[in-house]
């Protein structure tokens, strides 16, 4: 609904809020882009329901955790999430696979405390990260290729899409491309040539 009034908050990066600001994006969706500066997120947080960011806000509901948040704008916008219940299986299951992952990027791209800082622990970090990595990028190639290998990771464009886009794209490209790139092009070669097209496509 683009008469919709939307907020969408978050911390001053991509992060989680990358996807949905995609998604709004993407479906012309007006919206207000509410940064939430470091220094004031301890004093809002307790305002924040579940005390996590981001937090989207549509005609004065208010939703909250990022995956629901991306399902719920894929479903405003309508035909992103496959064209049956299998197809939204593989896009739900596509969406959740990093949980057990990002726990451990957050150690190298936001260290805290000095113990997080020393660079042995980062080094181990990236270490187990990259298998991690491996072991993601090795099961999404073969379910990829399963799919068909086409322009899009179904047969349309969907969710699963801006994900890859969001999560794949941005360790290629991003700040951890040191430990990302190498992998996927070598383990995953048919995920990575979706990947970089879809990096070309218009939002």
């Amino acid at each position: 609904d683009k008469s919709a009034d939307i907020k969408l908050s978050y911390f001053p990066i991509n992060g989680s809020a990358c996807l949905a600001r995609m998604l709004l994006h993407y479906g012309k969706l007006p919206f207000t882009n509410n940064i939430i500066p470091y220094d004031k997120w301890k004093q809002i947080k307790p305002s924040v329901e579940f005390q996590f960011l981001p937090q989207l806000e549509v005609n004065g509901s208010t939703y909250s955790q990022s995956q629901a948040i991306y399902v719920y704008l894929a479903r405003m916008i309508g035909n992103l999430m496959g064209k049956d219940f299998e197809e939204e299986y593989k896009i739900l299951s596509l969406i959740n696979c990093t949980n057990d992952i990002n726990p451990i990027a957050y150690k190298i791209l936001f260290p805290k405390g000095p113990e997080e800082k020393k660079p042995e622990s980062i080094k181990r970090a990236e270490e187990a990260l990259a298998v991690k990595l491996g072991v993601m990028y090795q099961e999404i190639e073969k379910r990829y290729v399963n799919n068909g290998a086409g322009k899009y990771y179904l047969k349309e464009l969907s969710l699963a899409d801006f994900w890859l886009v969001c999560n794949v794209g941005v360790a290629m490209f991003g700040k951890l491309k040191h430990i990302a790139e190498e992998p996927i092009r070598k383990i995953a070669p048919e995920l990575s040539k979706l990947v970089d097209s879809l990096m070309k496509e218009e939002p």
